[in-house]
């Protein structure tokens, strides 16, 4: 067994500790961490020997020819072409959504387009969860992260990790990755609601530049909701539970 060991950037300055700063480096951490897992795990597994197998010529010749700098360069162009699309979904295509409504309306909705964005990301986000949530795989994937909550309250509630102990424990957890991206959502638009530009450049400029902001935020917000069970956590956990 291989182990592979983290050091995280709070342990070598006080300053990645301070609130909403600690929330943006653990999410940057997180991106890291889990991308290289993901491609441990993919060379682990053999995928690499199994692809060689249905390969054609020319795939073949530039396997050999660059080796693992042709899988890290499409690892990393996958990695890109991500974080444009969900730019692209999540701010931009709500700007020219709203762009052409308003212009539809007369302007007589101006007043309300950090709602109405917000509410466009928020059908897309549902939209996409659904729609890959019926894809078997995913669907295989979801229900092991249902285990894992699962595990997770099972050593929260100080029991030994065992099935019969794990099983009957809650499959939803306000820490989850899901709850922190609705808060992530609901956080962009109350902030969202300041930004007064109406250039979709300048705006989806702003947004991008305001993500920290964001980030941080929803961190202590759910790092909140995980160890707290008041009211306020709660209005706050339902969304993502």
């Amino acid at each position: 067994t291989e182990y592979h060991k983290v050091k995280h950037m709070r342990d070598k300055s006080k300053f990645f500790n301070l609130p909403i700063i600690r929330g943006v480096v653990n999410f940057v951490e997180s991106m890291i961490i889990g991308y290289k897992a993901l491609m441990y795990s993919a060379e682990v597994s053999g995928m690499e020997d199994v692809e060689a197998e249905n390969m054609n010529k020319f795939e073949k010749w530039l396997t050999d020819k660059f080796g693992d700098k042709l899988m890290n360069f499409i690892a990393v162009l996958g990695s890109f072409l991500g974080v444009a699309l969900a730019a692209a979904l999540f701010l931009y295509f709500p700007i020219l959504v709203f762009n052409k409504a308003n212009e539809w309306s007369g302007g007589n909705i101006t007043a309300y387009q950090g709602l109405i964005e917000g509410v466009i990301k928020i059908i897309i986000f549902v939209a996409y969860m659904a729609i890959v949530g019926n894809m078997k795989d995913i669907k295989r994937l979801f229900m092991y992260h249902g285990a894992e909550h699962k595990s997770i309250a099972c050593y929260e509630a100080g029991l030994p990790l065992t099935v019969e102990n794990v099983r009957p424990q809650r499959r939803l957890h306000p820490r989850c990755g899901t709850s922190f991206l609705f808060l992530v959502v609901f956080i962009s638009i109350i902030i969202g609601s300041f930004i007064s530009w109406d250039n979709p450049a300048i705006r989806m400029l702003l947004k991008l530049l305001l993500i920290p902001v964001v980030v941080g935020i929803s961190y202590e917000l759910i790092k909140l909701a995980g160890r707290s069970d008041g009211i306020f956590t709660r209005i706050i956990s339902a969304p993502g539970m």
